[in-house]
């Protein structure tokens, strides 16, 4: 986090000072990696952006500095081609997997293989790591996905979730939840504490390419062999049976409610209608009575009728409370047999015969309303929305008739012989489906055609508009398939029946979907909200989630990149390779560059943003840690990844002092004068270096850990430092010594705060406490416990009160000293990573994870201003006045807000 913040304060001062990008006309090739004896397989960012990982099948991998382009190191050792890597979120574990069926696993830092690990029995195809790196899974080709330790030996755990090849897996940044996907479009969902399912998304038609979880941890993004990448919202709910009978069906029917379902096939040879309760499956009735196959069925509107057709040329009328003499009509006019039946409206009924003819009659007496004829073939379906009727005919045509004077409104060229079709609730869609095997939705007001799938050498049963007219649900072979209505982009399928599907319904929440099979076998599957992205005209390859999860890029087999936004389905830019094969890319998580592998062993590595160049500071590698001077001839410090500290000026962005550094630095500040910076280490040293002089003024080391948070006395001359080694330090600004440690918390130290006097110091961890120390003795005053992780504490300019956040999505608000809960704040959706006070001490001010920010009134708690910015939100600061807010976020932007006046 220290390193994407670091970053923030670049473009904050960005902001304030007026620099501005000089403009380009668009995307160009930032570098091209040569260096691969063999096709590249994978590529891979390191987490902090600054190298990138590479695996080939010459059997090696390699990392290159993503800025310049140098190969940093090679790690030889696999016994064949390279096939898998992943760099773990801390970048210190590479995982890698060879044709040989093997795995190793490499220490980074040091440039050498930790383990190999044997158990696949074919090639692996993804691997996925948990946020500290101690657990990854591995997926393959075998079928099977097996969750390894790292830190210890010992036998994996192996899940056997799919029946084909594994081809994607990833872990969810909460560690709770793993998801793998396979050749055959499924992905599978599995809680990590107890392997227990979690769901299945029938997610594409061809193998799933890549999978991610969006960093809210509420969202799966996954892409197709179908050219397609979609968005899924969690959590997943599973499809379940809820009836079955031993009689095979020719047809069958459900009412609008759900609650029953009847069915039409044959019992000791007589032609047999069955109406049953779908939630336990109990028989209502038996109908017998027609001579001929029944072809048709449909409820009415409260269910308590039920119309069938057959090809005995009748129509009847079914009272379904009545079991002596349930049959209340039969119609007989049609001179042929009976294709189709729907109930018009509450007294009139309609049926259409293959002698291409629609009557509508009435339910009371069977009197003929009228024909409607039009149609040059056979009648096979019939629809019906509040002022249509639809008719699909064996002439190749849809027709919509006025249902109130039969009247013809429109006739619509489906192109083949229209086997089904469906009407929308809202009268705005229509959906045919017909013998080229071909399923067309269009626009009912003027015939348009909006969208053609092709169902290939599959037959299509029935078809079903949801309510809320936003989806259209097909039964196809075994499956059930579904699509969106406003683009056509077909959004999930099941595939949960053994046997060839019949007919599809949805239930009034618009969701929920209960189909049955030629077997009577009935299941309820719920259809996940999700988003469906028109990617490519070919097969996605591979893909990369940046900013948070909020952008993709992918790459297809047709060379092209294209980068998308995920919350609106947006294409934002299309990189081209002119012709090279792509198989991987790869984006920083700053999303400054996206990179792609290409067979021939290049790499190519664009800006993915808008081509623009942001600034002309030219490093050898990429930085680290920023930190602005506070002068009029403002100055930048930044520490790069290749162990180097520098100095720019921001006025001529002329490089003014160069030193090299021992350990690659997380952050770094300008001292009190602006003579001399202090820095923090990944190693958990402080240091302190003059200004434009390449003598380190001291070296401040105890920490065991990376530092999180760092605090100066009012006076300048004490430093306060907190820690992931679960300690806070105090040390002499002067001489660098280390004046005590305060020990206590039982995790990580992420919060860090002084009073205004600077005599005492407040801290909150990863154990979910807040402990309260005097600074001159260290000893611990107060211990305050809270429920979660805090990430964050800030202490009122009173001395007393301090408020702490973090994983609870709760602001906490103490009286330090005697720990009383004064109050407690909710409405924050997410982690909470910062709360501060104004100058003042009248307002508060948190903000964190998913982007929100939420102005207090202060003590009374009322929220004044909400807004929600980009990104996640690591820090936020006042100006002097309170009248604004700066903050920074992960998604390389720093806003400045100009606060209401009633939130200042």
């Amino acid at each position: 986090m220290k390193i994407r913040f670091a970053h923030h304060l670049m473009v904050a001062a960005t902001l304030l000072t007026g620099t501005t990008a000089t403009a380009q006309p668009g995307p160009k090739l930032s570098q091209t990696l040569t260096g691969h004896l063999g096709p590249v397989t994978m590529a891979d960012f390191t987490p902090d952006g600054w190298a990138i990982g590479t695996s080939s099948s010459d059997h090696s991998l390699k990392f290159w500095n993503a800025v310049t382009g140098d190969e940093l190191i090679t790690l030889n050792g696999n016994a064949a081609p390279v096939s898998a890597l992943a760099i773990s979120p801390n970048g210190r574990v590479l995982a890698s997997g060879a044709r040989d069926n093997t795995i190793k696993l490499w220490d980074v830092p040091q440039a050498k293989a930790l383990r190999s690990l044997a158990g696949h029995q074919a090639a692996v195809t993804s691997f996925a790591f948990n946020a500290e790196a101690t657990r990854f899974l591995s997926a393959s080709r075998d079928s099977t996905i097996r969750l390894w330790d790292t830190q210890k030996q010992g036998d994996p755990i192996v899940l056997k979730d799919h029946i084909t090849e594994v081809t994607a897996a990833a872990w969810r940044a909460d560690r709770n939840q793993i998801a793998t996907a396979d050749a055959a479009g499924f992905i599978r969902l599995r809680r990590t504490i107890d392997n227990a399912a979690e769901g299945t998304i029938g997610a594409h038609q061809g193998a799933v390419t890549a999978l991610f979880y969006h960093s809210n941890n509420r969202q799966i993004i996954s892409t197709g062999a179908d050219g397609l990448a979609k968005v899924w919202q969690l959590p997943i709910t599973e499809s379940r049976a809820v009836a079955s009978a031993e009689q095979p069906v020719d047809g069958a029917t459900i009412s609008t409610d759900g609650q029953l379902l009847a069915t039409a096939g044959s019992f000791n040879g007589r032609p047999t209608i069955v109406i049953q309760r779908i939630d336990d499956g109990s028989i209502v009735t038996s109908l017998l009575g027609h001579e001929a196959l029944v072809t048709s069925l449909a409820f009415n509107s409260n269910h308590s009728h039920l119309i069938s057709g057959s090809e005995d040329g009748t129509v009847r009328v079914w009272d379904i409370a009545d079991s002596k003499f349930p049959e209340l009509l039969k119609y007989t006019g049609h001179d042929s047999a009976v294709q189709a039946v729907q109930f018009a409206d509450t007294a009139t009924v309609l049926s259409a015969g293959t002698d291409g003819t629609i009557h509508q009659w009435k339910l009371a007496d069977g009197e003929l309303v009228r024909s409607i004829e039009g149609h040059a073939g056979q009648v096979s379906a019939l629809a019906v929305s509040a002022t249509v009727v639809a008719s699909a005919s064996a002439d190749g045509t849809v027709r919509l008739w006025n249902k109130s004077n039969g009247m013809a409104v429109r006739t619509i060229e489906h192109g083949s012989p229209v086997r089904h079709i469906a009407v929308s609730v809202d009268n705005t869609k229509v959906a045919s489906w017909g013998d080229n095997r071909q399923l067309k939705l269009w626009q009912a007001a003027d015939g348009s055609l909006l969208k053609t799938v092709n169902t290939t050498e599959q037959d299509l049963t029935s078809l079903a508009f949801s309510p809320n007219s936003q989806q259209l649900a097909a039964t196809v072979a075994s499956d059930v398939r579904v699509w969106q209505t406003s683009d056509g982009g077909e959004l999930q399928f099941f595939r949960e029946h053994a046997m060839p599907t019949k007919t599809v319904s949805y239930l009034p929440d618009s969701k929920t979907l209960i189909s049955v099979d030629t077997g009577n076998s009935v299941r309820l599957s719920t259809v996940s909200a999700v988003r469906s992205i028109i990617a490519h005209e070919s097969s996605i390859v591979n893909a990369a989630v940046y900013q948070g999860g909020n952008a993709l890029a992918t790459v297809a087999g047709d060379g092209i990149v294209k980068q998308w936004t995920t919350s609106n389905g947006q294409m934002t830019r299309e990189f081209t390779t002119e012709g090279a094969m792509l198989q991987s890319i790869t984006a920083t998580i700053n999303s400054q560059y996206i990179a792609a592998g290409a067979m021939d062993g290049r790499i190519f590595v664009w800006n993915s943003g808008n081509g623009s160049l942001t600034a002309e500071f030219k490093t050898p590698a990429a930085a680290t840690a920023l930190s602005f001077s506070n002068e009029t001839a403002l100055k930048l410090a930044v520490a790069g990844a290749d162990q180097k500290l520098r100095f720019f000026a921001l006025s001529d962005q002329s490089l003014l002092q160069e030193i090299a550094v021992d350990s690659p630095i997380q952050q770094i500040a300008f001292l009190p004068g602006n003579t001399s910076v202090a820095a923090a280490h990944e190693s958990g040293v402080l240091a302190e270096w003059a200004y434009c002089s390449p003598v380190l003024t001291r070296n401040m080391t105890g920490h065991s850990g990376g530092i999180f948070n760092l605090a100066f006395t009012n006076d300048s001359t004490t430093l306060v430092s907190a820690s992931a080694d679960k300690t806070v330090r105090i040390w002499d600004a002067i001489t660098g010594r280390q004046i005590r440690t305060l020990s206590g918390h039982q995790g990580a130290v992420f919060g860090l705060a002084l009073s205004a006097d600077s005599l005492w110091i407040v801290s909150a961890g990863g154990d979910g406490t807040i402990r309260l120390w005097d600074r001159l003795s260290g000893r611990q005053l107060k211990q305050i416990n809270a429920t979660g992780a805090l990430y964050t504490v800030a202490i009122h300019s009173d001395g007393k009160t301090v408020a702490a956040a973090g994983i609870d999505r709760k602001v906490f608000v103490y009286d330090v000293f005697d720990g009383t809960l004064k109050a407690t704040l909710e409405g924050h959706p997410d982690y909470i990573y910062r709360v501060t006070f104004n100058h003042r001490g009248d307002r508060l001010l948190s903000c964190g994870y998913g982007g929100h920010l939420i102005v207090r009134e202060f003590p009374s708690g009322r929220q004044l201003y909400t807004t929600r910015a980009q990104g996640v939100l690591n820090s936020v600061a006042y100006s002097p006045d309170d009248s604004q807010i700066v903050v920074a976020s992960d998604d390389e932007i720093a806003q400045i807000l100009n606060l209401p006046t009633n939130a200042r």
